[in-house]
């Protein structure tokens, strides 16, 4: 049973952008509406005007005056048009922003599977050729060991490559340097994950391990754990 909640925090991510942009977009059509009563209110008064002007010639001042007055508000409402138009293009970059900050951070907290991950994804997680190759032809791995021991990684690319590519590691079984493989892993949370064991399911894991890290840290360290 794997217990990674990743694809279920990026969909929660996803639906969340889905919801600002209807939002906004709500707002938007209300905005246009109002706009749109707004000029046709200023076009019946300038049809007004007009009318009173034939039917009244000789007080052609007065006409001048009420005609500027008009004017004005009609200037006015296609500058207020105008900022409305700018906020609303603000606001969608804005919203395009956050959707695609929104989706690269719900892909980048997905760690690749060694043993499903596309060879394109490998790549792309910083893996050289000889290392992606290496990890295509062995698979199935069955533990991280086999795979730290394959990739040949230095003590300085561990933490980077393990922040991308990681095989689930069994809470109940894994070996001790299994655990140390966990990037920001030392060994006294290595005892603290053996500590606790046997675990029947991940809210244990969350439970103990809350004892010494805060949440946003367990949920970090859940992510390279399973209960088989």
């Amino acid at each position: 049973m794997c217990c990674c909640s990743c694809p279920r925090r990026a969909t929660e991510a996803n639906a969340f952008v889905r919801e600002r942009l209807a939002v906004r977009a709500d707002r938007d059509s209300g905005l246009r509406s109002l706009l749109l009563m707004i000029v046709v209110l200023g076009c019946a008064g300038l049809m007004l005007v007009r009318e009173r002007r034939r039917v009244q010639t000789s007080n052609g001042e007065s006409y001048m005056r009420i005609a500027r007055g008009m004017m004005g508000a009609m200037a006015l409402v296609i500058a207020t048009a105008a900022c409305v138009e700018e906020e609303r293009t603000t606001d969608q970059a804005t919203v395009q922003t956050e959707a695609e900050t929104t989706e690269a951070t719900a892909s980048a907290d997905v760690l690749l599977n060694p043993n499903e991950a596309s060879r394109e994804e490998l790549l792309a997680a910083g893996l050289d050729t000889v290392q992606v190759d290496a990890l295509i032809a062995g698979r199935p791995w069955a533990n991280m060991n086999a795979v730290d021991a394959v990739l040949r990684l230095e003590e300085s690319e561990r933490d980077s490559v393990y922040g991308r590519v990681w095989l689930p590691i069994d809470l109940n079984t894994a070996s001790g340097e299994e655990i140390l493989l966990i990037p920001g892993v030392g060994e006294r949370m290595r005892h603290e994950f053996e500590e606790y064991r046997p675990y029947r399911g991940i809210e244990q894991f969350r439970r103990e391990i809350g004892k010494y890290v805060d949440e946003a840290e367990v949920a970090r360290l859940e992510r390279y754990v399973t209960i088989r």
